[in-house]
């Protein structure tokens, strides 16, 4: 064998290892991400599950929301805290409450920045948590919108605003929980709604 031969089978077989390597670590990457994926949606199950969270998300979603900002106190504290001023001393008890609706809203606006840029999976969060999200911002839109407009800043939110869209969107077309051809079980509500009024 000459050595131009030999030369030019040295080459592909480089070629082909290098070839291999990459597509090896193409699939490790791939790996990698689905765990990080895996571990983030893990760390947002546990932040949800948080006591103090469901706590909070208990209240907003118990209405405690429109409840407060129908209280001129409350408008009072947020304009005072989002425009710089001093708070009225009357008005600091609902300090803890607009805590609690801050850290809700705040939880959802980080979720939505880490689905924005991928940090999460947007299809893995959606079919779990859409239906929580939408209720969550049913709840809480009027507390964003009275901030935006302390504050001046119409960027407040906008994160957990994404995700709602993203989520309704969801919703509104329907995505498929189950894959196509597996049966489902039919559920069968024992409490009709008409028994409840």
């Amino acid at each position: 064998m000459s050595a131009e031969y030999l030369t030019a089978i040295a080459s592909i077989a480089t070629a082909a290892i290098i070839g291999a390597t990459a597509i090896a670590a193409l699939l490790q990457l791939r790996h990698m991400r689905s765990a990080n994926s895996i571990s983030a949606m893990l760390a947002l199950r546990a932040m949800l599950d948080d006591k103090r969270h469901t706590r909070a998300h208990d209240l907003v979603l118990g209405g405690a929301v429109e409840k407060a900002l129908a209280e001129p106190g409350c408008r009072r504290y947020l304009r005072a805290i989002h425009g710089g001023l001093e708070v009225a001393d009357e008005d600091r008890h609902y300090a803890d409450l607009v805590s609690e609706f801050t850290m809700v809203a705040s939880v959802f606006e980080s979720i939505g920045s880490m689905v924005k840029h991928g940090t999460v999976g947007k299809l893995e969060f959606l079919d779990i948590y859409c239906y929580t999200v939408d209720t969550s911002w049913r709840r809480l839109e009027p507390f964003i919108a009275y901030v935006r407009a302390c504050a001046h800043n119409s960027a407040i939110g906008k994160n957990f605003e994404y995700l709602t869209v993203l989520s309704r969107d969801w919703i509104e077309n329907g995505e498929p929980t189950y894959p196509p051809g597996m049966a489902e079980i039919p559920v069968r509500n024992p409490y009709p709604l008409d028994d409840d009024e």
